[in-house]
């Protein structure tokens, strides 16, 4: 009842996730802390072990010394246990085909042979007599009698298994494959068709070939007979001995009924099959997955022996709020949470568990694009967010108490692999807190808690999911965390702890603000009925007889009493119900449309509620000093401090732009701020009011940068050590990568050349940045041009931004996406320099020379031009944030001169890839333009190749064949034999002229 998000099934309705297909991530990728720190990794919602194993692989095992995984199902973590003690045993080989074989039977065939019976039993029964692996720990007792109670079942129910038995679990498995497959399938048709029809397993087949396409058509191959005996027996080989029982660990203890998600197989965890490259089709898949799990239990054995593995089972986020554990975590990996808990409940639960060191990284995943029936569409990674927090991205540090350490203002930095963007992962850290300041409730801070109320009683047709997920629970926990971090002003405060509601959660709210301040609270337990469940979320009801307004609950715990349910919620000890006629019911659906029986008010027990709050408020401080924060500044009132008495110093570092802390002098006042958001140094200044006299410190929020830390504790690439881009099909693979910079849309509309919204926005602002990456790209291979020149289309001056030198050959980056390196000089930087006197106009011209032009061998510079100054500034965003991920030491170019007086970067450009591309309607349209598009034959390109290379040589303006021809310095398209032509050819000439 301590989680906030909503429940939407209930007790034992939901299949078993024993394995899954969850990809594997490294969870130091973004971990920058020092190599002796011993790292504690917590997995919230692990779900299957070889997951994490999987995981650890990934990491330098040596600095790993805990992980404790945690899940809601028993049934899972009983299996996870029995893996740990497989392959913990001293004799476990998995060099022995037979070894290897015994735990590839446990984990994932169906029917099982004598051998693996008896071995299966023996190892069961020491986990049930409470022999577990010296490196495994369940800290939680009930936790272990919920294991010993399944490994008990497990053990009665392969000594009872008789052929009627087995038959009935594969029919069971059958009719959980057509659901699955029918379920699919029902999406794409009206919900009044849904139900008329289910295939056989024989057209399910035929449907799984036509998904997986090429890959399982072949039917005389190995691969698609090994895939199909497993699809129709649930075994991964043709065995006679398999029949001596079925595996326990797919069945649900209580009922003994298949409890499987059939959706997942061994091929599916080890393989995506749409996905598998072509050269991959002759492969055994079969033993291609059991050697994938070889490398798996070699990777645990080798870390498992230096370290130790600790198992909680409950609700993840309510393990965080009852703070199961007495030591923090380096890193938090919440990526396996479902959607519908929220991203909003997921970081405010996480951040619990997080230890405060600096490095502490906490890892989510998302998948805002999976289902797109809803009519709600996010189109960048940037809006879900937003829209999930109901915060803007700079707000989240305040608000939140963690910054992203994505910029999703610049797309995504993986490949696209898929049509469909399945998920976005993000990375999370602690923010700076607010130091020596008092905080108002206003600004963007009151905008929020103003919002946030109405999310949380939004039930229309429409919600989007990321609004589904907020109860009270939610907004009051967002209000405990925000004042136990933030020294709010006390009567804002109160103002905060009475949002505006409804009346009928007036009685819930009123519940959750005594248990926060310390008031006694009950435990209510009921029974009720077990009955079906419509679509939507559950929601407890009481209602009193006479009185027309109800009281909603939308937290509460659920288990299974037998047949019934037992529900247990929070109540008001002086909620003043009539006991005798109140009744109490769960509902089910936007209007309740479902409900169950219902019991009165006074047939439950009552305890006092003893779980304490997880957030106290922050302690009064001596701060003097008020500051207002909206959305792109801070404003800190000075009160009594002349304008011409204040000093200001920050903590800025070149070559970063800005800082997160400014120390005020004012005579013998010295006060140091501190702000999660970092701030523009140059652009901080005072400001007075002319009316009251009152002095006022104006931080503006720094956007277009690079947060500070980037500049000096990222873990930097070493590019001398990455791999050149295949040569072969490198244009093709090349235009696969920049296409997919932009969604279908847009790529319909390069095709067709429509004209396109020069509106300045930020995502035109992202989409003109990535047409110079792919210019950058192309020009570079295609014309074998180096050197380029950045300028602003409508500066009539055409006044140089950017000087940028390429450095070939073309790089593959550790996420697969190409790399282009290049050498910037920021030219504009370069004269703020030289006339503030930082940087003589001498060294910075012999500079110059020596990295742009020396060692070129074609003297033209390319210009690139952008169309505004917020492009422009976007384009500076990306430069500088790619120079903060590589090290400078083995770079083309030796002595490129850095620190807080030199203008050149050593950067590079990749894809800026699309966040989402579209949907299956819009691919579809593509598609058909495409067709539209006349594809030239080879003899075709030749023929225009070579009259492109005659009209090289034709002056535009006499058309006259001649040579050394001098381009337009402006647009670098038209040439001409002479000024005289080029001078009397403009008044044409200009309206084309970039």
């Amino acid at each position: 009842m301590l989680s906030p998000n909503k429940r939407y099934s209930l007790p034992n309705s939901s299949g078993c996730y024993s394995f899954s297909n969850y990809p594997f991530e490294d969870f130091l990728e973004e971990y920058h802390g020092f190599s002796d720190i011993p790292i504690k990794v917590l997995i919230l919602s692990c779900g299957d072990l070889p997951f994490a194993i999987h995981t650890t692989s990934l990491c330098s095992n040596q600095r790993i010394t805990n992980i404790t995984v945690t899940d809601v199902s028993p049934i899972t973590m009983a299996r996870n246990v029995l893996f740990v003690k497989i392959i913990s045993d001293t004799t476990f080989d998995p060099n022995s085909d037979e070894d290897l074989q015994y735990l590839w039977n446990v984990w994932y065939n169906m029917k099982w042979s004598s051998k693996t019976k008896d071995r299966f039993l023996k190892d069961v029964t020491e986990l049930y007599t409470g022999k577990l692996p010296h490196n495994l720990k369940v800290p939680v007792k009930s936790d272990m009698d919920l294991l010993q109670n399944i490994w008990g079942v497990w053990i009665s129910s392969i000594s009872d298994t008789n052929p009627a038995f087995m038959q009935q679990i594969c029919d069971q498995r059958y009719e959980s494959i057509i659901n699955h497959i029918h379920g699919i399938l029902s999406n794409k048709v009206t919900k009044s068709k849904s139900n008329v029809y289910k295939p056989t397993l024989a057209e399910v087949w035929e449907w799984m070939v036509a998904v997986t396409k090429d890959h399982t058509d072949h039917k005389s191959t190995k691969n698609a007979k090994e895939i199909r005996i497993y699809f129709e027996t649930g075994n991964c080989c043709e065995i006679q001995d398999m029949d001596a029982c079925i595996n326990p660990t797919f069945l649900n203890p209580k009922t003994g009924r298949w409890a499987l998600d059939s959706s997942v197989s061994p091929f599916e965890t080890y393989f995506n099959l749409k996905q598998l490259p072509h050269h991959d089709l002759e492969k055994d898949f079969l033993n291609s997955c059991k050697r994938s799990l070889y490398n798996q239990v070699k990777s645990f054995q080798k870390w498992i022996s230096d370290a130790t593995l600790s198992l909680n089972i409950g609700d993840p986020l309510e393990l965080c709020y009852c703070k199961t554990w007495t030591e923090p975590f380096n890193i938090v990996d919440c990526s396996k949470l479902p959607d519908h808990v929220g991203l909003a409940n997921i970081l405010n639960a996480a951040r619990l568990a997080l230890t405060d060191e600096p490095h502490a990284v906490l890892l989510t995943h998302s998948s805002p694009w999976r289902d797109n029936t809803t009519g709600v569409r996010f189109d960048s990674v940037k809006e879900f967010i937003e829209e999930s927090l109901c915060s803007s991205i700079q707000m989240i540090p305040t608000l939140y108490g963690l910054m992203l350490i994505n910029h999703v203002h610049l797309g995504n930095p993986l490949p696209l692999r898929t049509s469909w963007r399945p998920s976005v992962r993000l990375q999370w850290m602690h923010s700076p807190s607010f130091k020596n300041m008092y905080i108002e409730n206003g600004g963007a801070i009151g905008d929020f808690f103003e919002t946030l109320p109405a999310k949380i009683f939004c039930e229309s047709e429409k919600t989007k999911a990321c609004e589904s997920s907020f109860t009270l629970l939610t907004y009051c926990y967002l209000v405990s965390s925000f004042t136990a971090r933030i020294e709010l002003i006390e009567t804002h405060r109160e103002c905060l702890e009475h949002p505006s509601l409804p009346p009928s959660l007036q009685l819930a709210w009123n519940t959750l603000q005594a248990w926060t301040k310390g008031g006694k609270v009950l435990h209510m337990t009921i029974n009720l009925l077990h009955t079906n469940k419509g679509d939507g979320s559950l929601r407890l009801v009481l209602a009193t007889q006479g009185d027309a307004t109800v009281q909603y609950i939308d937290n509460f715990g659920l288990s299974c009493d037998g047949c019934d349910i037992a529900v247990s919620f929070m109540l008001l000890e002086n909620h003043n119900l009539d006991l005798e006629t109140t009744a109490v019911y769960l509902t089910s659906g936007i209007a309740e449309t479902t409900i169950s029986s219902s019991c009165i008010l006074a047939d439950a027990s009552s305890t006092l509620f003893h779980f304490p709050p997880p957030f106290r408020p922050k302690d009064n401080s001596t701060a003097f000093l008020t500051c207002l924060e909206f959305e792109d500044f801070y404003h800190v009132d000075l009160p009594g401090i002349a304008q011409d008495d204040i000093i200001l110093s920050t903590d800025r570092e070149p070559p970063s732009e800005a800082g997160h802390r400014v120390t005020l002098i004012a005579g013998a006042i010295c006060q140091e701020l501190t702000f999660p958001w970092p701030f523009k140094v140059a652009e901080v200044h005072t400001s007075c009011d002319e009316d009251d006299s009152r002095v006022r410190l104006i931080l503006p929020k720094s956007m277009n940068e690079p947060h500070p830390f980037e500049w000096k504790d990222r873990r930097k690439w070493d590019i001398s050590l990455f791999s050149p881009w295949n040569p072969e099909n490198l244009l093709k693979d090349l235009n696969f990568h920049l296409s997919a910079q932009f969604d279908c849309c847009e790529l319909k509309r390069q095709m067709l050349n429509e004209a396109d919204n020069d509106t300045v926005s930020p995502s035109s602002c992202l989409k003109g940045v990535r047409e110079i990456i792919r210019t950058l790209f192309q020009s570079t291979m295609l014309d074998g041009n180096l050197l380029y020149v950045i300028r602003s289309k409508n500066d009539p001056k055409l006044k140089n931004l950017w000087f940028i030198r390429v450095h070939l050959p073309i790089l593959v980056s550790p996420s697969g996406a190409p790399i282009l390196p290049l050498t910037a000089n920021d030219h504009r930087l370069a004269q703020k320099l030289v006339d503030c006197g930082k940087l003589e106009q001498t060294t910075a011209t012999e500079d110059f020379k020596r990295i742009f032009v020396e060692g070129v061998s074609s003297s033209e510079v390319c210009p690139i031009f952008v169309k505004s100054e917020e492009e422009e500034s976007v384009l500076r965003y990306l430069l500088r944030v790619n120079a903060t991920k590589i090290s400078t030491i083995a770079w083309p170019i030796k002595q490129i001169p850095v620190g807080e007086t030199s203008p050149w970067l050593c950067t590079f450009v990749s894809p800026s890839y699309a966040d989402q591309t579209g949907t299956d309607a819009e691919m579809e349209e593509l598609v058909a333009a495409t067709n539209k598009v006349s594809i030239q034959t080879q003899e075709e390109k030749n023929i225009l190749f070579q009259e492109r290379s005659l009209a090289s040589s034709v002056c535009s303006r006499c058309k006259q064949t001649k040579e050394n021809l001098k381009r337009c310095s402006r647009c670098r398209s038209a040439k001409y034999c002479s000024v005289e032509c080029q001078r009397s050819d403009w008044s044409s000439h200009k309206a084309s002229c970039l």
